[in-house]
């Protein structure tokens, strides 16, 4: 199928605006110099035919979609005209700054239709049958670029294929190996690998031989559980019946107990009532029943007072010692007149006496007598004030105390009545007693109140008069529940591993039942499985047939393919080269040796140039094979080249480009003009 560019329109792409170029089949020659635009132009293709990557490559400092977007622009845009087999077909593509934005669609040019079974980043690959990695390894040749190989080259294996099978797609290692895997799927290697096929069956028809040697075992097995079977539902049947008459007794005794329970609670009622009774009827109680802690407070300060005022009666109105204060006086008036009467005659005499008599001694004792007289007048003047004084004194304070003692006696005859009316009512004799019988009364009760409460939480429940009724004499003593409930807990224990063992012997037959088969359908699986390996050691001797059948048209086809390879080869840089070099080696990893001097040296050998040119001829030779009638384009990849090696290279790539299109990137105006003197389509940047 011949492919051929026609046109390509940059309408926003990079540095070109609505910018058309028109190509031709045969030998297309795009020459500028630098910075003139063909790495955008060579952007344009790859990106037209393959899409465009959202990640930089690694060295770039831009991503290629950040160089084909103009400045001041959203998206880039282009139409790239393709001759596929006689059919015009364009592919119209929008590049946005995410892949999101893309956008691209396919139709035929001159109807404008659709084609929408092809994917926007498979047109290169719908085209020339080849994914973009092979692409970049065989039509499209770059400076530096001509070397193939690696791990995982994915041209590299559609060669090997190639020369293995002669289909580039179908890899004779890959059917030996599936192959492998087939044998192994019916035959494992060794026991490290996972078993086969034919393992499974083997040990398969050891497990049926075996279950057929315990199909007898399991029979006898059998006969045995149901023996056993028949044993456990007698016993059960025993055991049910145990259980059944205690769980009777186990009741009746609860009932007996209950009863027991209720005559006890209505005895504990009975007395309560009792006590009750004998506390209501008692003295004590009758007489406390009314006496609030008020009354005794009263009657105990009214007690306290009397004893305080009779104390106070007793030491504040003593008896008064009568006092004779007129013989007093009596007593003083006669010292006073004695005293009158020294002062007189004592006056007198010593007046006598000292005028008259002259006698001074006599004068001076008179004197005396007289001072003595005086001082008896003062004493006894004195004292008479005096008795008058206490005598009115003893008088006023007589007539206090007589008062005070009728206050008192007033206060305790008023208090006394109040205390005996109280005493009186209550029969105590004193406060004292009183207060012991408040006491006595507030533990009335309290034990009142705690027998209520008593009765309260013993009839909590029942109704009393219930259980006057129901609590009357017992007919029949029971054996206590608690022996009857561990001896149920036993019974229901035994039951249960009875029913247990039942449930298991039960579930072991219908299992074997279910699992057991009979000894004809054994022999039908044995017999089965014995075709089936029959059957899988005939695989095994067809797959290796097949392996070896492989192997020997793959090395017949390998004979064939290489020698072609290598004539090819030989051919290009025979012309290349003007046969310096016509003896070109390839191995199967597609490394280049060449014969010089009898010697066989590696390419890495040669000059940088010869070695660019040695590839380069593998590269074209590969191509030829591989992809028949594709365009080829090579991007500078003649700038090692001597002039007489380029003109040679130009000459044979005039020659290739009848077999197909060709297009090559230049910024040298040699190459150019060595291109136009072959005819080839010139276009100038």
């Amino acid at each position: 199928m011949a492919v051929v560019i026609e046109k390509l329109n940059l309408i926003k792409f990079g540095k070109f605006r609505d910018f058309e170029i028109n190509t031709k089949s045969g030998l297309n020659v795009i020459y500028g110099v630098n910075e003139a635009g063909k790495s955008t132009i060579n952007l344009f293709i790859k990106a037209m035919l393959y899409g465009m990557p959202t990640r930089k490559k690694s060295g770039e400092a831009l991503k290629e979609r950040e160089r084909a977007i103009p400045w001041g622009e959203k998206r880039a845009e282009g139409i790239l005209t393709v001759n596929n087999n006689g059919v015009l077909i364009e592919v119209r593509r929008q590049f946005g700054k995410t892949a999101v934005s893309d956008k691209t669609e396919i139709c035929y040019a001159l109807s404008g239709e659709k084609i929408d079974d092809i994917k926007a980043n498979s047109v290169g690959e719908w085209l020339f049958d080849i994914p973009q990695e092979v692409f970049e390894k065989t039509l499209w040749i770059s400076q530096n670029g001509t070397f193939m190989g690696g791990r995982d080259d994915e041209l590299l294996r559609r060669v090997s294929n190639l020369s293995e099978s002669g289909d580039e797609v179908v890899s004779a290692k890959k059917a030996l190996e599936r192959l492998a895997v087939m044998q192994k799927q019916i035959k494992a290697a060794d026991r490290r690998n996972t078993d086969g096929r034919l393992d499974e069956l083997n040990r398969r028809l050891d497990e049926c031989r075996r279950e057929k040697y315990d199909l007898s075992t399991r029979l006898a097995q059998q006969k045995t559980s149901e023996e056993r079977k028949l044993e456990l539902g007698t016993e059960l049947s025993k055991i049910e019946a145990e259980i059944n008459q205690l769980e009777i007794s186990y009741k009746n005794s609860l009932e007996y107990e209950k009863k027991v329970s209720e005559r006890e609670v209505y005895r504990q009622i009975c007395e309560c009532d009792n006590k009750l009774d004998k506390i209501y009827q008692s003295e004590e109680y009758k007489k406390s029943r009314d006496l609030t802690e008020d009354i005794v407070s009263k009657a105990w300060t009214a007690q306290e007072r009397i004893i305080s005022l009779e104390k106070e009666r007793e030491y504040s109105v003593p008896d008064i010692e009568e006092v004779d204060y007129d013989k007093t006086k009596l007593r003083f008036g006669v010292i006073l007149g004695v005293g009158v009467a020294l002062l007189i005659i004592g006056l007198i005499m010593a007046i006598v006496c000292g005028v008259i008599l002259n006698s001074n001694v006599m004068a001076t004792v008179m004197t005396v007598v007289a001072l003595v007289g005086a001082v008896c007048i003062a004493l006894g003047i004195s004292n008479i004030r005096k008795c008058n004084t206490l005598k009115s004194e003893h008088l006023k304070k007589k007539n206090d105390i007589e008062k005070k003692k009728k206050v008192i006696i007033d206060e305790l005859s008023v208090l006394q009545k109040e205390l005996d009316s109280v005493l009186n009512k209550y029969a105590v004799n004193d406060a004292g007693e009183l207060r012991n019988l408040f006491v006595t009364g507030q533990g009335f009760d309290v034990r009142i109140n705690g027998l209520i409460e008593m009765k309260k939480e013993l009839s909590r429940g029942y109704d009393i008069d219930e259980l006057a009724k129901t609590s009357g004499d017992i007919d029949k003593i029971y054996e206590p529940a608690e022996n009857i409930e561990a001896k149920l807990k036993v019974m229901r224990q035994k039951h249960i591993g009875i029913v247990t063992e039942l449930k298991e012997i039960e579930s072991k037959m219908a299992y074997d039942v279910r699992e057991c088969r009979i000894p004809a359908d054994i022999d039908t699986e044995i017999n089965s499985i014995k075709n089936e390996i029959d059957e899988c050691k005939n695989k095994i001797s067809a797959i290796k047939l097949a392996a070896e059948t492989i192997e020997k048209a793959a090395e017949e086809w390998k004979s064939m393919i290489a020698p072609e390879i290598n004539n090819s080869v030989n051919k290009i840089i025979d012309k290349l080269t003007y046969g310096e070099h016509n003896d070109v080696r390839i191995s199967d990893e597609f490394k280049i040796r060449v014969a010089s001097n009898k010697e066989l040296y590696d390419a890495e050998y040669f000059s940088y140039g010869t070695y660019e040119q040695l590839y380069f001829a593998l590269r074209v030779a590969v191509s030829g094979s591989t992809d028949g009638e594709k365009p080829l384009f090579l991007d500078d990849i003649l700038t090692t080249y001597d002039d007489k090696r380029t003109k040679a290279a130009v000459a044979f790539l005039n020659d290739l480009a009848d077999r197909g299109q060709i297009f090559v990137f230049t910024c040298h105006s040699h190459i150019e003009k060595m291109a136009a003197d072959f005819n080839a389509n010139i276009i100038k940047l």
